[in-house]
């Protein structure tokens, strides 16, 4: 999803060819939410990918809005990079 331009538009079109009573899930990496607490995370997010890796509140907003999504954060590497897992079962 990050290097993908119009995100929520990928994203809508996955909502919307997803059957009713699928689901969508998707899984990106986000910023660690303290840059003190985990600083490699953060520095490898900041130095590595840049634009592409956003804090959680400005991917909520930019590509999972409107739809109701379920977002689960994970920390998943050893220095603490973090990723949204985000679940959205169509009606």
């Amino acid at each position: 999803m990050r290097r993908g331009s119009p995100q929520r538009r990928t994203v809508g079109e996955m909502v919307r060819v997803a059957r009713s009573g699928g689901q969508v899930t998707l899984y990106d990496p986000v910023l660690p939410k303290s840059a003190l607490v985990r600083p490699h995370a953060y520095a490898l997010g900041k130095l590595d990918r840049g634009r592409f890796i956003q804090p959680e509140p400005l991917y909520r907003s930019r590509i999972l809005m409107p739809w109701d999504w379920d977002a689960k954060r994970i920390t998943h590497s050893y220095i603490g990079t973090e990723g949204l897992l985000c679940t959205h079962r169509k009606a």
